[in-house]
C-alpha cells in the first residue's frame, strides 16, 4: 500500500513542478506582451504627436497673409524641426518652359546669389534632375553630385559648391507646378548626408501638404496683380490719349515708358505715303544728343526695300524684333549709321499698328544717350506690347492732328502774307490813284492771287486724277456741294451727332453704299440734309473718292474767314495820305460816323472818276453807328472799285446813304456797267468767285465784305440788269 502512495505523491509533485514551471513562462510572456503593448502605444502617440505637429506647421503656412508670408513661416518651421538654414523655391514659367528662382531663403548672403537668381533652368532637357522631378512628380535625393548634368543646374553647382541635393516636386491635384530644392553648399551651415530617410520623408509630406497653399498664394497674388496692372495700364492710356498735342503725347510717352518699363530712349518713325521709306519723326533720350548727330538722325530715312532691313522685317511680319546684341555686318546701311551715329548696343524694334496697317515703327535702343536695360524689361515685354498696341491709335491720330495743324498754321502764314501783299497792292493803287501816275488799276486784292491759288493747288493735289475721271453733270453737281458747304456754318457737338444719325437714317432708307462714312463727309462739310439733287454723286462708284474731295475744298474755302484782317489796309492808307488816321487799336467796337469813309474812298479814287465816271451822291443825315470802321472803310473800298472797273472808268457811280427805320441804316452803291448775268448772281459772294479776267481779280474782295457786314450783325445785298447793279448794305445803328 504505502508504496504506491508514494508514486502518487511523486507523481503529483512532478505535476505541480511543471504547471508552476508553465505559470512563471505565461508571467513571462504576459510581462513581454505588456510591454510590447507599452511600446505600441508609445509609437501611436509619437506618430499622433508628429501628425498633429505636421498638421499644425500646414494650418500655419495656410494662414498666411501672402506669399512672402508663406516663405518666412516655411523657412521657420524648416529650421526648428529640421536644422534647414536655406531653400530655393522654383516655380515653372510656361510661357518659356523653363524653372526660374522664385524664392531663395539663405543664412548667409554670397556674392554668387544674384547670378544664381539670374540662372533659369530649361525644361526637357537631357540630365536634368529637375526636369526629372517635374516630369515624374517624384523627390529625388543625391548625396554627391553626379557628372554630365544639364549645363545649367553645372552652373548652379559651380556657383554654390553643391555637394548633395534633394529635390521636391510641389504640385496641386497631381499637376507639378515648381520644386523645393535644399542642398549641401560651401556657404551654409546644413548637411543633407546627415538627414536620416524619416526626416526627408517627413519633408516630402510637409512640402505636400503646403504645395496647395503656395499655389493658390501665387494665383490669387498673379490676379492681384494682374488687377493692378490693368488699372494701372488704364491709367497710363487714359494719360496718353488726353494729351493736347503731339509733343505733349510723346513726352508723357516717354515719362511712362522711364518710370514703368525702364526705357530712356527711343525713337518713333513713321512710313511716308509711298510706302518706301521710314522717316524718323520723334527722337528722345536719356541725354541730350548733340544737334549734328540729331540732325543726320533725322535725315538719315530707312529704306524698306532693302531685304537686310530689320525695320522691314519687323513692318512685314507684323511682329516685335529684339537684339540682345547689334551686329552691323547684319543691318542695312542706314539701319548701320545709326548705330554708329549713337552707339547702339542693342535694339527692340515694335512694330505701330493701327486698323491692321502698320504705321511705322517704336525702335527702343540701349545707347551711348541713354540705357535699356534689357533683362528688367523682358519679363514686362508682352505687358508693354499690350500698351503699345492700345496707345498707337492715340500715337495715330496725335500725329494726323499735328499735321493738319502744320496745314494750318502754313496756311495762316500764306493769309497773312496774302493779306500783307493785298496791302502792298492796295498801297501801290492809292499811291498811282493820288499821283495821277499810273493808268491800270490794281484791285485791294489783286496782287494776293497767285498766293491764294498756291494754297488752293496744294490743297487740291489729289484731286486732279479724280476730276479728270468724273462725268459733267457729276463734276458740276460736286462743285455746287463744295459752294454750298463752304457757307454753310459750325455744328455743335450735339447737333453733328444729331445730323450724323439723321444723314445717316436717311442714306440706309436710301440704299447707298457706306452710309456711314458719306454722313461723317456731310457733317465735316457742315451739310444737314439729304438734298435729292446731290443723290448721282452718293451712287457714284466713287462717291467716297468724290466726297473726300469735296471736303477738301470746302474746308478750305471755309477757312478763308481768317482774311478779315485785310479791311484794315487800304483805310490805313488812305487816312496816311488824307494827313488823318482814323485808325482803333483798341479792338472794341465804337460809334462812328460812316460818310467820311465813304468820301475818303471817293477822294483816293478820283483820278478813275475823272477819266469819265459821274458820281451822284444821295446822303440824308445818319446817326453814328456802332462798327469797326477801319473793317466797314474796306466795304467800301472794294464795292467802289468794283464798280470803277466794271464801268471801265466811263459811266454814272450813285451813293445813297440813308435810315430805314429806328434801328438801322441802309447805304447803297449803284453802277451803270454791264451787270451781272442773272445765272451767276446767286454766286457773286462766294470765295473764289470772279467775273473778272485772270490778273483782275482773286474772288474775294466781296467774300470779305460779305464777311465784314455780317460781323456788324448786318446783311449785303445785290440786284443787278444789263445796265444797273446796285450792292445795298443795311448795319444796325448798335
Amino acid at each position: 500500500m504505502l508504496e504506491p502512495l508514494e508514486e502518487k505523491v511523486r507523481s503529483l509533485t512532478e505535476e505541480l513542478i511543471h504547471t508552476q514551471e508553465l505559470l512563471s513562462k505565461s508571467r513571462n510572456e504576459l510581462a513581454m506582451l505588456k510591454k510590447l503593448f507599452d511600446e505600441e502605444k508609445t509609437f501611436a502617440m509619437l506618430q499622433q504627436k508628429k501628425a498633429n505637429s505636421l498638421q499644425d506647421m500646414v494650418n500655419t503656412i495656410s494662414q498666411s497673409k501672402n506669399i512672402v508670408d508663406i516663405f518666412q513661416k516655411m523657412r521657420s518651421i524648416l529650421l526648428d524641426s529640421f536644422q534647414i538654414y536655406s531653400y530655393t523655391i522654383f516655380i515653372i514659367n510656361p510661357e518659356e518652359n523653363n524653372l526660374y528662382p522664385y524664392w531663395i531663403s539663405y543664412h548667409n548672403k554670397y556674392d554668387a546669389m544674384e547670378d544664381y537668381r539670374k540662372n533659369k533652368i530649361p525644361l526637357q532637357v537631357e540630365n536634368s534632375p529637375h526636369s526629372y522631378v517635374i516630369k515624374n512628380n517624384r523627390s529625388i535625393y543625391s548625396n554627391k553630385i553626379r557628372p554630365n548634368i544639364s549645363i545649367h543646374e553645372q552652373k548652379n553647382v559651380d556657383l554654390l559648391g553643391i555637394s548633395s541635393v534633394f529635390i521636391i516636386p510641389l504640385s496641386i491635384n497631381g499637376e507639378v507646378f515648381g520644386t523645393l530644392s535644399i542642398s549641401d553648399n560651401k556657404f551654409e551651415p546644413i548637411s543633407l548626408k546627415k538627414t536620416s530617410r524619416e526626416d526627408r520623408k517627413e519633408i516630402e509630406e510637409f512640402a505636400s501638404l503646403i504645395a496647395p497653399s503656395i499655389y493658390q498664394t501665387l494665383q490669387r497674388q498673379k490676379l492681384e496683380t494682374s488687377e493692378l496692372r490693368a488699372k494701372k495700364m488704364q491709367e497710363m492710356i487714359n494719360i496718353v490719349s488726353r494729351s493736347p498735342s503731339i509733343e505733349n503725347l510723346i513726352q508723357r510717352i516717354k515719362k511712362i515708358f522711364s518710370e514703368e518699363y525702364y526705357i530712356n530712349t527711343f525713337t518713333i518713325y513713321f512710313i511716308d505715303e509711298q510706302k518706301k521709306v521710314l522717316y524718323s519723326e520723334y527722337s528722345l533720350s536719356q541725354k541730350l544728343i548733340p544737334d549734328p548727330i540729331a540732325e543726320e538722325l533725322k535725315n538719315n530715312k530707312i529704306n524698306l526695300s532693302d531685304m537686310k532691313n530689320i525695320h522691314s522685317k519687323c513692318i512685314s511680319l507684323k511682329k516685335a524684333v529684339l537684339l540682345k546684341r547689334v551686329k552691323i555686318k547684319y543691318l542695312s546701311e542706314e539701319e548701320a549709321k545709326n548705330v554708329r551715329l549713337l552707339g547702339i548696343k542693342s535694339i527692340y524694334i515694335l512694330p505701330l499698328i493701327h486698323e491692321d496697317i502698320c504705321i511705322g515703327t517704336l525702335s527702343i535702343c540701349d545707347t551711348d544717350y541713354g540705357d535699356f536695360n534689357i533683362e528688367k524689361f523682358i519679363p514686362l515685354q508682352p505687358e508693354f506690347e499690350d500698351f503699345i498696341s492700345l496707345i498707337t491709335p492715340s500715337i495715330f491720330q496725335a500725329f494726323q492732328k499735328g499735321i493738319i495743324e502744320k496745314a494750318y498754321t502754313d496756311l495762316k502764314t500764306s493769309q497773312k502774307q496774302l493779306i500783307e501783299a493785298e496791302k502792298m497792292a492796295a498801297l501801290g493803287n492809292l499811291i498811282a490813284g493820288v499821283a495821277h501816275e499810273i493808268n491800270t488799276p490794281i484791285g485791294t486784292i489783286k496782287a494776293s492771287a497767285e498766293n491764294l491759288r498756291y494754297a488752293l493747288n496744294e490743297t487740291m493735289s489729289t484731286a486732279p486724277k479724280l476730276i479728270r475721271v468724273l462725268e459733267p453733270e457729276i463734276f458740276d453737281l460736286t462743285f455746287q456741294l463744295i459752294y454750298k458747304a463752304g457757307k454753310n456754318q459750325n455744328f455743335s457737338s450735339k447737333e453733328e451727332r444729331k445730323t450724323r444719325k439723321f444723314l445717316t437714317e436717311q442714306l440706309e432708307e436710301k440704299q447707298f453704299a457706306d452710309p456711314d462714312k458719306i454722313a461723317e463727309l456731310l457733317v465735316e462739310m457742315k451739310i444737314d440734309t439729304l438734298d435729292k439733287e446731290y443723290f448721282p454723286l452718293w451712287k457714284h462708284p466713287l462717291a467716297l473718292e468724290i466726297g473726300t474731295m469735296a471736303r477738301g475744298l470746302a474746308g478750305l474755302l471755309m477757312k478763308t474767314n481768317t482774311i478779315e484782317a485785310s479791311v484794315e489796309k487800304t483805310s490805313k492808307i488812305v487816312y496816311t495820305l488824307k494827313l488823318y488816321s482814323q485808325k482803333d487799336k483798341s479792338g472794341i467796337m465804337q460809334k462812328r460816323e460812316l460818310i467820311p469813309g465813304i468820301e475818303t474812298v471817293l477822294t483816293i479814287y478820283q483820278n478813275y472818276t475823272n477819266q469819265g465816271i459821274h458820281v451822284v451822291r444821295d446822303y440824308q443825315e445818319i446817326p453814328t453807328v456802332l462798327c469797326y470802321i477801319d473793317e466797314i472803310n474796306q466795304v467800301w473800298t472794294n464795292i467802289i472799285f468794283n464798280s470803277i472797273q466794271v464801268m471801265k472808268n466811263h459811266g454814272t457811280l450813285t451813293i445813297t446813304v440813308k435810315k430805314i427805320d429806328f434801328n438801322s441804316i441802309a447805304i447803297s452803291i449803284g453802277d451803270t456797267g454791264s451787270g451781272v448775268p442773272p445765272e451767276i448772281l446767286p454766286n457773286i459772294f462766294d470765295p473764289f468767285y470772279t467775273t473778272k479776267v485772270a490778273g483782275e481779280g482773286s474772288g474775294l474782295g466781296l467774300h470779305i465784305c460779305k464777311q465784314i457786314i455780317e460781323k456788324h450783325n448786318g446783311t449785303i445785298s445785290v440786284k443787278s440788269i444789263p445796265g444797273s447793279t446796285i450792292f445795298t448794305v443795311t448795319l444796325p445803328i448798335g
